[in-house]
């Protein structure tokens, strides 16, 4: 399975209306559980309240973003080019 590309902008938009389990309640099990989603609403702890991008080599950009919480950085790393998307959670 693996990453394969996968969404960091769905990740946050899922985490909006389904809040974030604690490791302790959710840990990571690798292949054991491959396919079977233990995923329980109720043990919810946290949840993205909002998200934005921050513009491509926008150094001014990301100290705003740093200045107001966590920072999330997505390098787009299988093109020669490797093109910087950022956003922010």
């Amino acid at each position: 399975m693996g990453c394969n590309g996968g969404s960091m902008e769905l990740a946050l938009k899922y985490s909006e209306s389904h809040p974030l389990m604690l490791e302790a309640d959710y840990p990571y099990k690798g292949k054991k559980l491959l396919g079977r989603c233990t995923y329980d609403k109720s043990k919810g702890k946290s949840h993205n309240r909002a998200y934005s991008k921050v513009p491509t080599l926008s150094p001014s950009g990301l100290n705003a973003a740093v200045s107001k919480g966590p920072v999330s950085v997505a390098i787009e790393a299988d093109k020669e080019s490797s093109n910087n998307t950022l956003v922010v959670s």
